[in-house]
């Protein structure tokens, strides 16, 4: 983990500085975009735990569990 976080650091911190060099009326829009991209995530990730069978949405549980190996 250590060596991970080491690895991200230069990335992160390099996005931390060129998001302080945009002017604020620039910024703004994005904390709003960031908001519902955040509220959209949780949703799709509840609805995936549920299992409701939703296409494209709900993994399909029983052929990973039905001991047939496929090659994807």
């Amino acid at each position: 983990m250590v060596c991970f976080g080491l690895g991200t650091w230069p990335m992160m911190m390099s996005i931390h500085m060129a998001g302080h060099r945009l002017s604020i009326p620039f910024r703004l829009p994005f904390g709003s975009i960031t908001r519902a991209a955040v509220l959209l995530m949780a949703g799709l990730l509840i609805l995936r735990g549920l299992e409701l069978g939703i296409p494209f949405v709900s993994p399909d549980l029983s052929v990973a569990n039905s001991g047939v190996n496929r090659c994807h």
